[in-house]
């Protein structure tokens, strides 16, 4: 009975310590089959051809980030996952005299995804005013290091 449950367990032992050897091997080159994307509403505040036009025309915005396509700079004073949080947004910028429009963009980030679906629940129940505005601040500041730091 001993001589054979010694070779059991050895074999098991060395067949697991094998295993993970060969597994760890291809865990870092696996590619995503599925990369989940989702659309976004982003408030844009302009569109201008110049970093000084952005800076010349943004004095009055507390909290934006800047997004470069082409040859083109958008500013973004707003992004909210939940079309119901769109119109409050607007009208507190358009309240605060800026021109809004609205853009949807796909993003495929999980991890800014799930912060911003965290974040519009904080955005529906807000009152407005102050909180809008520091809400924001912090979305944007995640999509700044999470989305636009990831696509460079």
């Amino acid at each position: 009975m001993k001589k054979i449950i010694v070779p059991i367990i050895s074999a098991i032992a060395i067949g697991l310590f094998i295993g993970k050897v060969l597994f760890s091997q291809y865990e870092g080159k696996v590619d995503k089959v599925f990369n989940e994307k989702e659309k976004i509403y982003v408030l844009q505040q302009g569109v201008y051809s110049s970093l000084e036009n952005v800076t010349k025309y943004t004095t009055k915005l507390d909290y934006y980030t800047v997004e470069q396509d082409d040859k083109y700079y958008r500013v973004y004073v707003a992004i909210t996952h939940n079309k119901n949080n769109v119109d409050k947004l607007k009208n507190y910028y358009i309240s605060k005299g800026n021109n809004i429009y609205v853009r949807e963009l796909t993003i495929s980030n999980p991890e800014f995804l799930e912060l911003l679906k965290q974040y519009d629940l904080l955005l529906e129940s807000s009152s407005g005013g102050d909180e809008l505005s520091q809400i924001q601040k912090q979305i944007i500041s995640k999509y700044d290091e999470l989305v636009l730091q990831n696509e460079e």
